[in-house]
C-alpha cells in the first residue's frame, strides 16, 4: 500500500462544500463546477502520478472551481438570459 493515491477526507469536504454553495445559486454554476472540480481532481492525479510524491489536491480544483464559477455566474448566466429572453423562429 506504500505507492497508492490518498486523498483525505477534508479535500472531499471542501469539494462538497463548493459544490453544495453553487447549487443553490443556479443550475449552470453547479454544473460548471461539479465537471471542473473533477478535471481539477484527475489532473491532481496524473501529477501525482508522474512526480511520484505527495501533492496537494485542494489548489489545482479549488482555483479551476471558482474561477468557472465567477466566470458563469457572471458572463455565461447573463448571456443566457439575453438568448433565452429573444424569440428565435425558424
Amino acid at each position: 500500500f506504500s505507492n497508492t493515491i490518498k486523498l483525505g477526507l477534508g479535500d472531499f469536504i471542501f469539494y462538497s462544500v463548493l459544490v453544495a454553495k453553487s447549487a443553490q445559486y443556479s443550475f449552470p454554476c453547479f454544473i460548471s463546477s461539479f465537471l471542473v472540480i473533477l478535471a481539477g481532481l484527475g489532473g491532481t492525479l496524473v501529477l501525482l502520478a508522474v512526480f511520484k510524491h505527495a501533492l496537494p489536491a485542494l489548489p489545482i480544483s479549488i482555483f479551476l472551481a471558482v474561477g468557472f464559477y465567477v466566470m458563469v455566474r457572471f458572463v455565461a448566466e447573463p448571456w443566457i438570459h439575453v438568448v433565452m429572453s429573444t424569440p428565435f423562429y425558424v
